[in-house]
């Protein structure tokens, strides 16, 4: 009669010799799913003639009809462009060159930000302290004002 003990080394002994044939079969099945998914989505779109959706081309044919009877869409007045935007649309279509009037105030915005954008200059005589000439050129400066 076995013991307790001997009993639990056969056991173990036991789920050493099946673990791993356990691994391989599941391995085993879980490839042949895939395998059935993949040719069940092949024959699926073999049968398939048109996707679901899709309009046939006399229902095409019958949209573009009811599309021709309807009054022609219009842009509200308000989202409708000025006149000078309309031109200069038309003359980059057509590929001449634009040219547009630009007031005093844009003018100068354009050019703050333009200063913005590049930044300070590095020979600015603000970044650096001035020597020699240029500081005694600098002092005068100050001195006639």
């Amino acid at each position: 009669m076995k013991t307790h003990a001997q009993k639990l080394q056969d056991i173990d002994a036991r789920l050493r010799r099946w673990m791993p044939r356990l691994t391989r079969s599941q391995n085993e099945v879980a490839k042949l799913i895939k395998q059935r998914r993949k040719l069940e989505v092949h024959q699926a779109i073999a049968n398939m003639t048109a996707p679901p959706g899709k309009p046939t081309p006399n229902q095409v044919a019958a949209l573009a009809e009811a599309a021709a009877l309807q009054e022609p869409l219009e842009i509200p007045t308000e989202l409708k462009r000025s006149d000078s935007v309309e031109a200069a649309a038309r003359a980059i279509v057509e590929g001449k060159p634009v040219t547009v009037k630009i007031d005093e105030r844009t003018a100068k915005r354009l050019a703050k930000n333009d200063v913005k954008r590049r930044g300070r200059s590095m020979f600015s005589e603000k970044d650096m302290p001035l020597v020699g000439q240029a500081a005694l050129k600098a002092v005068r400066k100050r001195e006639r004002k």
